[in-house]
């Protein structure tokens, strides 16, 4: 849980590596592997301020607690258009 993964920028048939990133625990992908992609293109975002929780098992989630407009919001991307959950900071 304290590892960074990477993403690889490959170019040409023979897939020799043109670029590499480090990608931090909590960073929102935005590409697929394998996927081709124009110079430009944005391939991840990170908030340096949001703290990730990571569950090391699998199983359901549930919420207690949490009251939109109170301790919850949402929030529209403007770059994706894309709507997300976000808790609120505690006052």
């Amino acid at each position: 849980l304290t590892r960074t993964g990477e993403i690889l920028v490959l170019r040409g048939a023979g897939g020799a590596i043109a670029e590499r990133y480090a990608v931090p625990n909590g960073a929102e992908v935005f590409v697929t592997d394998g996927q081709e992609v124009a110079a430009g293109t944005s391939l991840v975002k990170w908030d340096p301020h949001a703290i990730p929780i990571l569950c090391d098992k699998g199983g359901k989630v549930r919420w207690e607690d949490i009251k939109e407009g109170e301790t919850l919001r949402k929030e529209k991307d403007p770059s994706t258009g894309i709507e997300r959950l976000a808790i609120m900071e505690h006052k």
